[in-house]
């Protein structure tokens, strides 16, 4: 009997003391992707934007779209409820735009006005973009760019150039409406005075904006294109 008992013993204590297998609670799904084979940042870590978002891609213009590091144009966020920097590039963009369109206009109207090919007709030409103009110039007045870099300065030398070409399409048009009998007089050459001045303000204005355009994937201007 003791050498029945001194095996049972010696057999519970080898099953004690003998190596099992883990078999503890199994992985939920979860925990599973989580292992090492996951790939990516956990759900909580925000992706980082890539080198081109916001600058001419899909989030342009979208309000609260982060600009990129790597654009480095030195601007503060605007406030809520202000626009973004995108938004406002685009607004003076349409209004470069505007401005093309005027000086396409207008460049050809004084050329037959000086060749006596349709003077009446092309003085209107004339004035339609003398009004273009003189609402353009409204218009940058009143526009907000404060979430720009050099916002203000940047509008400050377009009203310049917008003023001085309003000026010489005033003065081109009332020497129009004279016809073309009185050649290049006084209101002629003072419409070439500023539209010389108005070529100075515009490339002072390029020469801040274009880099603006740049980062936001638009056009950059030459001065012709004002």
């Amino acid at each position: 009997m003791l050498a029945v008992a001194a095996t049972v013993a010696g057999i519970a204590v080898l099953w004690f003391l003998w190596p099992k297998a883990d078999v503890g609670v199994a992985p939920s799904q979860g925990s599973m992707a989580a292992g090492p084979e996951s790939s990516g940042p956990p759900a909580w870590v925000s992706p980082s934007a890539s080198g081109t978002s916001g600058l001419g891609g899909s989030t342009l213009g979208t309000p609260g779209s982060e600009m990129p590091e790597t654009a480095d144009l030195g601007t503060a966020w605007p406030d809520e409820g202000t626009a973004s920097p995108a938004a406002q590039a685009v607004a003076v963009d349409a209004l470069l735009n505007a401005s093309r369109e005027a000086r396409r206009r207008l460049g050809p109207a004084v050329q037959a006005v000086l060749a006596c090919d349709n003077s009446a007709g092309n003085a209107e030409v004339i004035a339609r973009a003398a009004d273009a103009r003189r609402d353009q110039l409204a218009r940058v007045r009143t526009m907000e760019v404060g979430a720009l870099p050099g916002g203000a300065a940047l509008v400050a030398d377009l009203i310049r150039a917008l003023s001085a070409s309003h000026q010489a399409d005033r003065h081109f048009l009332a020497w129009a409406r004279r016809g073309c009998a009185g050649g290049q007089d006084a209101d002629f050459r003072l419409g070439e005075r500023y539209s010389v001045r108005a070529s100075e303000a515009k490339t002072t204005f390029l020469n801040g904006w274009n880099r603006i355009a740049a980062a936001y994937g638009l056009e950059e201007r030459g001065e012709a294109d004002i």
